[in-house]
């Protein structure tokens, strides 16, 4: 295929999964059909069968390009914030002098920018990705719950690097990080599905928020005995 038919195929699939979220948005899948889609998008079925098998297999690859999209967008931005993290903290380390506030302030944000790096940016841009993504998620959810099938709204590479990222939280034992390693990876799941099925009301950033407020490192953890306590 040449180049203008590479883009002239990308084009009927952008047409073609557009109009599918907004018909979304209006019935269950199982009353879409495909002659419906390619009225709306002014394609015929053949066309519509050289990128799909049919209507399921149309929301599979969806949720397929999805998983990459947010696997890309994630780790894209923690790279990102990761540098600019270096490249300041060398920045500020030039012209301090005690005494001044230069000392304070580079610290706090050296803070703001070690957290925004583990729970904040990258969180903040997983939590876009699925709102912009909702409409899709949700019937992907419902499709699942008819199937038995479990729903997984984090894909198992994405996994992994989750739990790079609470690895560098500064437990005290591979024990006590296999168990954090759980805990935080159920628990970001069971919010973007809570989340999800809240209609995502509350915003990326405060969403983004929420994680940074129980696992940013060196806060107080919960549930720490006070002292005396058995």
């Amino acid at each position: 295929m040449n180049k203008k038919g590479n883009q002239r195929y990308a084009e009927t699939k952008e047409k073609i999964e557009s109009i599918f979220s907004e018909l979304l948005k209006k019935k269950d899948i199982s009353e879409i059909t495909v002659s419906e889609i390619c009225r709306l998008a002014g394609i015929h079925r053949t066309t519509f069968y050289g990128h799909y098998e049919d209507i399921y297999d149309l929301m599979a690859k969806m949720i397929a390009d999805f998983y990459v999209k947010m696997m890309d967008n994630f780790l894209t931005v923690d790279e990102i914030d990761g540098a600019t993290c270096e490249n300041n903290a060398d920045d500020e380390t030039d012209g301090a002098t005690p005494g001044d506030n230069a000392d304070d302030e580079g610290t706090a944000r050296a803070e703001e920018r070690e957290s925004g790096l583990r729970l904040g940016n990258g969180f903040s841009q997983l939590f876009t990705l699925v709102r912009e993504n909702k409409t899709l998620l949700l019937a992907y959810m419902a499709e699942c719950e008819k199937k038995g099938i479990a729903f997984d709204v984090v894909p198992d590479l994405l996994d992994e690097h989750i739990m790079d990222v609470v690895r560098k939280m500064n437990y005290s034992s591979k024990e006590e990080v296999y168990y954090h390693q759980i805990f935080f990876n159920a628990g970001l799941k069971a919010i973007l599905k809570a989340w999800l099925l809240r209609d995502c009301v509350e915003s990326p950033e405060d969403m983004s928020r929420i994680l940074a407020d129980e696992y940013a490192p060196d806060k107080g953890r919960l549930f720490t005995p006070t002292s005396g306590a058995l």
